[in-house]
């Protein structure tokens, strides 16, 4: 199978889990993205991000361990558990947790550790140096304390290892086609999504680790491809 269709394996696959967890009555919440919308022109933006971070952790892989923060459903647990020899994935909320698990049963991933943690200090039982491989995809722009967190993520990465962050981008035509899909609670709602935030975010991180690629996704996501300094 070429590397590049790697994700696109997966995805009918992700679509027949999220079926199977509707039909048990969970919380769809961890599904409202656009990566399962029926708008073809999100998910030729958020496919395409996809593929890209696929290729590049196939690509750029040595083992070792790799932590998937925010990781949402898992739609990156299956390539990472594919890449690493050892896998944790993290999130703050229940829902997002339960998912993960049912997505790591559901795929038999055996090297994946599915953990909640608090969006305060959720890091901090990790010890230094811990991880080979970061990924953030879309999380980071929903924490005001984003700050700490991208402290908290260099502190447990180990030096010269790779850390991959996406950050969305609001403009004009964001908020006609994807917003409203995304934007449905107050508590996980997007503080640093506009221009400007976004900016200050990617600034944040710049300054924290040495960027190696920024790719533009349609100008709708910003991918960024950094190492922390040995």
């Amino acid at each position: 199978m070429p590397v590049r269709r790697e994700f696109d394996f997966y995805m009918p696959r992700f679509v027949d889990f999220r079926r199977i967890e509707e039909q048990k009555g969970l919380d769809m919440e961890p599904f409202r993205m656009p990566l399962f919308s029926k708008n073809f022109a999100k998910k030729i933006v958020v496919l395409k991000k996809y593929r890209f971070i696929t290729d590049f952790l196939n690509s750029n892989s040595k083992g070792g361990k790799a932590l998937d923060f925010g990781t949402g459903f898992g739609a990156f647990l299956p390539v990472l558990s594919n890449n690493y020899d050892e896998v944790t994935a993290v999130d703050a909320y229940d829902d997002q947790i339960k998912a993960a698990k049912d997505l790591v049963d559901y795929l038999a991933l055996k090297n994946v550790n599915v953990k909640k943690v608090s969006k305060e200090n959720g890091l901090s039982f990790f010890p230094d140096s811990e991880f080979d491989l970061i990924l953030a995809t879309d999380v980071l722009e929903h924490n005001r304390n984003y700050e700490s967190i991208v402290l908290e993520l260099k502190r447990i990465l180990k030096p010269g290892g790779l850390i991959v962050v996406s950050l969305p981008r609001e403009h004009l035509l964001y908020r006609m086609f994807a917003r409203r899909e995304v934007e449905h609670d107050e508590e996980r709602g997007h503080v640093y999504h506009n221009s400007k935030g976004a900016d200050k975010v990617e600034k944040f991180i710049s300054d924290n680790f040495r960027l190696l690629k920024l790719i533009n996704v349609y100008g709708f996501i910003h991918v960024m491809i950094l190492v922390k300094p040995l």
